[in-house]
């Protein structure tokens, strides 16, 4: 590469990094004051972090748990920031994290976006990023999103909690061969058992709690259909007990409760559909935190009982909660009930979840579902049987087929989940109504406010 060529490529890196910056406004995400260049440099002007790295703190040995969870909780809101605007960092790592100043609860900041890309939904990445001892799997194999920092997450939080990476090289090899070793060692995974010695597993010698071990479990899996989100870890109950409180119900369920909403009947249908899916893990959170609610046990969640356990909403919006999840309208929450409250949050969370429910739908591979097939998955689940008709299956289904084509194809099928991460692919007629459905939600969210703005004043009126 000539001279001028390495110059050009060198600006176009910079100006990328300056347009990315720009986008960000969180208090642990480094801020970006402007961009200035004569005719021998070029400058960047941030804010002034004087508290050094967070590999300086980590290089000396392992971390408590409590220091270990308040510095990774910050260091979760600054990286949901960045995928909240559909960027993917890209090289998460201790030394892109430094702190404010060198108090000792000093906010912690997420730093250099040289590697950081728009990852907008339905697009992959394939050219390398990253540094060795953080890479992500997908990263080596060419084809990755966000889902890549969410691996770098857990091998932080294993290095602060156990005092080395999990993926190293042996002391004697340096250079291209200890990065070889490293590589083959990511691409091989991480077991999340406990054993003896020092490697990509939990070592016996070092004591760390089971949610600890948990959650680094949960980000170091090589599927990226069943990694954490970044919403999904800042969930976790482990940032809980880690501070030292017990919550009522588990985050990930409490989570789930607050967010789900009421949908179309083919949405409900495809969860229903998924009911047969539902692992190990998610059923054990589930009946762990059915338990937790249900203060009498009679096998049903009354109003009261989950008024009880969310103490820290008001009333009207533990009633909104309560009719949305309670979807056959008898005054009491299911096990059953739950479960679909838990699988909606899940499954919208990211493409990967998406795609799975839509395969799993699609019997004969055609990439578009016939109401057969619908019909015949949803009719695997015992409840779900005494819950819906065929005639409304029916209904449900001409509803999801927006073209009247006779199938639902992937796009009308992400147009009716209403996943506001994965909408429909552009072009699409999907996602022209879906982004008209977008446009009339905010229209209406605008008008909402405004009448509580203009009530406020009234009664401020009224008093005065």
């Amino acid at each position: 590469m000539t001279g001028e060529k390495r110059t050009k490529k060198y600006l176009e890196s910079f100006r990328h990094e300056v347009k990315l910056m720009k986008k960000m406004d969180h208090p642990n995400v480094i801020e970006f004051y402007e961009a200035l260049e004569d005719k021998q440099y070029l400058y960047l002007s941030m804010e002034l972090c004087k508290g050094g790295e967070l590999f300086k703190k980590v290089e000396n040995g392992k971390m408590s748990e409590h220091r270990a969870a308040k510095i990774l909780y910050e260091l979760c809101q600054g990286l949901k920031h960045i995928h909240d605007q559909d960027i993917a960092h890209c090289d998460l790592k201790p030394e892109n994290f430094v702190f404010k100043d060198r108090g000792t609860d000093s906010p912690i900041k997420i730093i250099d976006f040289g590697m950081a890309k728009p990852v907008p939904p339905h697009v992959y990445l394939s050219v390398f990023a990253g540094t060795p001892y953080y890479t992500a799997p997908e990263i080596l194999e060419g084809k990755y999103n966000s889902a890549c920092d969410m691996w770098s997450m857990g091998v932080i939080t294993f290095l602060m909690l156990y005092g080395f990476p999990p993926f190293h090289s042996s002391a004697h090899k340096e250079g291209s061969a200890s990065t070889k070793e490293i590589l083959r060692k990511v691409l091989d995974g991480f077991t999340p058992e406990v054993r003896a010695g020092y490697g990509a597993w939990f070592p016996r010698d070092i004591k760390v709690s089971a949610e600890a071990r948990d959650l680094i479990a949960k980000l170091l899996t090589r599927d990226t259909a069943k990694r954490y989100t970044i919403d999904e870890m800042i969930a976790h109950p482990w940032f809980s007990k880690a501070k030292g409180y017990q919550e009522p119900v588990d985050p990930r369920v409490q989570q789930s409760l607050l967010e789900f909403r009421r949908s179309n009947k083919f949405h409900q249908i495809v969860l229903h559909s998924l009911m047969q899916h539902c692992d190990r893990e998610d059923e054990r959170i589930l009946h762990e935190a059915f338990n937790s609610l249900d203060a009498d046990h009679d096998g049903m969640v009354s109003f009261k009982e989950l008024q009880d356990k969310l103490k820290g909403l008001r009333a009207e919006e533990i009633k909104k909660i309560f009719e949305d999840v309670d979807e056959n309208g008898d005054g009491k929450l299911s096990m059953h009930e739950l479960k679909l409250a838990f699988l909606q949050r899940k499954v919208l969370a990211k493409e990967e979840r998406l795609w799975e429910a839509f395969s799993r739908l699609d019997l004969k591979n055609t990439m578009a579902l016939t109401f057969e097939e619908v019909r015949d998955c949803l009719m695997q689940d015992r409840n779900a049987r005494h819950l819906v008709t065929e005639k409304e299956i029916k209904e449900a289904f001409d509803e999801a087929d927006v073209d009247s084509d006779g199938v639902v194809d992937y796009d009308e099928f992400l147009y009716m989940m209403g996943s506001k991460k994965v909408p429909p692919r552009v072009g699409t007629l999907p996602h022209r109504l879906y982004k008209e459905s977008r446009r009339h939600f905010s229209e209406l969210e605008t008008k909402m406010t405004a009448r509580k703005l203009n009530a406020q004043q009234q009664k401020k009126t009224q008093k005065s």
